[in-house]
């Protein structure tokens, strides 16, 4: 446990000490928010979006393609000869995560609160609840970034957030010109459910059981799938 708490604190050191990092996980999603937010989209119904955008880039893009550099670059094959182990250096990842995510997302909160957002006191739920979806996406950033070459890996995690992106948008439509059962294949992957829960939360949609289902199955499964496939080096 020691070990995969002091990779963990290496990672986020390392994190805030890159710019661009910051940029894609703070800058870029307060930028989303401001313009949603003065935009007929209103911030009340940008709030959701722009919490599934900074995860997203978060959990999945930064962090698969920086493992995807480390791993090319062998910066992992040592951690590989040592206890912490595959399971340990996914787990430390997430860990990392988890405390990146909190500091995002209330800073996220406290500009929208500027903003003049009015948060449904549901909305508390929200981070232990993306928590849950960054265990997911995390399992597939690095389910991907453990198993393909560091250039695959770039194309392909951004790829993949454009297409988790289009599917939790899907979110924004009107119900009535979207059928239920679209709705409900949306919410079976996890940025179609984390968006239609955030919504749920925010007083703007139903609850879902699928959705809560989905999430849970996913940030369980997908990093364990990852930790037994992941390999430290090309």
């Amino acid at each position: 446990m020691k070990s995969i708490l002091a990779l963990a604190v290496s990672d986020l050191k390392i994190t805030f000490r890159r710019g661009e990092a910051l940029i894609l996980n703070l800058l870029v999603p307060i930028a989303v928010l401001v313009a949603l937010a003065n935009t007929s989209t209103g911030i009340t119904r940008a709030m959701p979006f722009v919490y599934l955008q900074a995860v997203l880039a978060t959990s999945m893009v930064s962090l698969g393609i920086t493992t995807g550099f480390d791993r090319r670059f062998r910066v992992l094959v040592r951690l590989g000869t040592t206890p912490l182990g595959r399971r340990g250096l996914i787990y430390s990842k997430i860990v990392s995560l988890i405390v990146l995510q909190a500091i995002q997302l209330l800073i996220l909160s406290l500009v929208g609160v500027f903003l003049g957002w009015q948060p449904d006191p549901k909305w508390l739920l929200a981070i232990p609840l993306c928590w849950f979806a960054s265990c997911a996406f995390a399992g597939i950033a690095l389910l991907i970034a453990g198993n393909v070459k560091a250039e695959a890996n770039l194309g392909l995690q951004n790829l993949l957030y454009l297409f988790m992106i289009g599917i939790g948008s899907i979110g924004f439509a009107d119900n009535s010109r979207v059928p239920d059962s679209v709705h409900t294949i949306v919410t079976i992957f996890p940025s179609g459910a984390l968006h239609s829960l955030l919504r749920y939360l925010g007083g703007i949609g139903n609850f879902s059981p699928v959705a809560l289902i989905s999430i849970i199955l996913c940030s369980l499964a997908l990093p364990l799938i990852a930790a037994k496939k992941f390999s430290f080096d090309e």
